[in-house]
């Protein structure tokens, strides 16, 4: 049985349903210990697309504040954020941790900025080549620190790619870099 989850959407991420509320009280049904909320984070000068709106962001960390203690002792509650890599958003990040106090930040590599300074999405790969990029990626920003797990670090399988050798080094390239920095690689079920 599960009884942890970290990678948790709201309805505020426009492409999942729900409330923190409602997500906490299923929790606490199926007898989980921990939930942690990590809705898609907004970007304060840009809509990077399914995520919630940077509008919204008090009100998703506020809601989450509310409930705390109301399932004290029951189900513990963690607010964070799942939210891409880019190094122009390191005071960003740096601000959601300190100023807003979210308990954490989750990797989850989407859009990222390929060797061309092109703005790429891995889920919308045009060949294996995009995966090293990824994994790149990946592994600049695991080493910076911020982020306490990877979420869906095989969401490049997403592609109908055959497996070759930029899928091998991709995988471990991220590996790699997970084990050199103790970074958990999440298990998900999605895809």
């Amino acid at each position: 049985m599960m009884t942890n989850n970290f990678h948790t959407h709201t309805f505020r991420c426009l492409h999942a349903y729900g409330t923190e509320r409602e997500y906490a009280l299923e929790a606490l049904c199926n007898g989980m210990e921990q939930l942690g909320f990590s809705d898609h984070a907004p970007f304060p000068d840009h809509d990077f697309g399914y995520r919630m709106p940077y509008s919204e962001l008090g009100e998703y960390l506020s809601a989450i504040d509310r409930l705390r203690p109301e399932f004290d002792g029951r189900v513990k509650l963690f607010k964070g954020l799942e939210i891409e890599f880019h190094q122009k958003y390191i005071d960003y990040y740096k601000y959601l941790l300190e100023e807003l106090e979210l308990d954490y930040l989750a990797l989850g590599e989407h859009m990222y900025f390929g060797s061309d300074g092109e703005l790429k999405n891995i889920v919308l790969a045009s060949s294996s080549d995009d995966c090293l990029e990824y994994a790149e990626n990946v592994c600049r920003a695991v080493e910076t620190g911020y982020f306490r797990f990877v979420a869906h670090p095989d969401i490049m399988f997403i592609n109908s790619f055959d497996i070759d050798k930029n899928i091998e080094e991709a995988c471990r390239m991220i590996t790699d870099c997970a084990a050199k920095n103790d970074m958990i690689l999440e298990l998900n079920a999605n895809g």
